[in-house]
């Protein structure tokens, strides 16, 4: 058992992809190697941090309350938002988001989150 886990960690971590697990507030569990590069963070910089920091404050409420409507909906497949790093040019991105709910009524369900960062054309499309 402990040998899949390891296994499973490890897919997740080495994932090309940028993968993100949150709580259903946004506050970041788990990020893999992608993730952390593309958000110019170390791991030990994003666990227990709101992912709402890497957006702009003037759009923060807004996307709390898309965390609210993902909960509810249990899913979105291409939601475009705005992140800001600390050492670099906002970048446009989309994101996949999914409710993954535990049998265990101590376990809180978590969102997993699959993120791509949006062509020069697509970003200028959005602002």
């Amino acid at each position: 058992m402990e040998l899949r886990i390891d296994n499973a960690h490890q897919l997740f971590d080495l994932a090309p992809a940028c993968l993100l697990v949150t709580d259903m507030y946004g506050t970041i569990l788990e990020a893999n190697h992608a993730c952390r590069l593309l958000l110019k963070r170390d791991l030990s910089e994003l666990e227990r941090q709101p992912f709402a920091r890497f957006i702009p404050l003037d759009q923060r409420r807004p996307f709390r309350e898309g965390l609210v409507r993902i909960a509810t909906a249990e899913a979105v497949s291409d939601w475009r938002l705005k992140l800001v790093r600390p050492t670099d040019a906002p970048i446009h991105v989309s994101a996949m988001v999914r409710v993954a709910k535990t049998p265990e009524a101590t376990t809180a369900a978590r969102l997993f989150w699959s993120i791509r960062e949006l062509d020069v054309a697509s970003s200028r499309l959005e602002a």
